[in-house]
This record gives C-alpha cells, sequence and structure tokens, in this order.
C-alpha cells in the first residue's frame, strides 16, 4: 500500500454523529433519543432502519471517501449523509431472496415463473 496515495476524507462523522442523524432522519426526536433507558437501545433503533449499526456505518461512509476504487469513491463536492444512510435504509428495507444464480426476486413478488 503507497500511503502518498491515501486522501483524508472530506467529511469524518463519528459513531456518535451518526447513530444521532439517523435517528433524526427517521423522526426520533432529541428528546426520544436521549430518553433511550439501556445504552444499546438507540444502536438497535438504528440497526433496525439501516441495516446495521453506527459504527459499520461511520468506517462505510469513511471507506467510500477514501478508496482507490473510482466507481465507489463519493464525489467530494456531492457527499451528504442523510444521502448515504437513506440509500442504506432503503438496501436494509428490500427482503430479497436468491431463487436462482444470478436472479434476484423480492420476498411475496407476484411474479412466481423463474
Amino acid at each position: 500500500m503507497d500511503f502518498d496515495d491515501l486522501v483524508a476524507p472530506r467529511v469524518i462523522l463519528t459513531p456518535k454523529e451518526i447513530l444521532t442523524i439517523g435517528l433524526k432522519l427517521v423522526n426520533y426526536s432529541d428528546g426520544r433519543i436521549s430518553r433511550a433507558k439501556k445504552p444499546d437501545t438507540n444502536t438497535k433503533r438504528f440497526q433496525s432502519h439501516f441495516g446495521c449499526n453506527q459504527y459499520v456505518c461511520a468506517q462505510m461512509f469513511e471507506d467510500l471517501q477514501t478508496t482507490n476504487n473510482v466507481d465507489a469513491k463519493l464525489d467530494d463536492k456531492k457527499i451528504v449523509i442523510d444521502y448515504f444512510l437513506q440509500a442504506l435504509n432503503f438496501l436494509s428495507s428490500k427482503k430479497h431472496v436468491m431463487c436462482s444464480p444470478g436472479k434476484l426476486y423480492l420476498i411475496g413478488s407476484k411474479s412466481s415463473s423463474i
């Protein structure tokens, strides 16, 4: 690995910041977030909406800013955490099942022909 090619991410967010932003994005109020009695309550809430915990999400967001893969790298001028979280929410809310190699079908879809 050539360390000269590494670029620092433009937007660095802590897992706690991502947790708060994510929960607000799905309409949790500041009061509801702060009233969580158990330490992992907000993590479970976040994970149920975005498919991963805030630590994994923060690392993915950073990795997408620093990757050398041009196709995967986020454009520096278009980095918006809300869009990233919306994409995670969309991906985690769609339940897919592999019916045959190379074909994905939504569970419950009316198309039963394979």
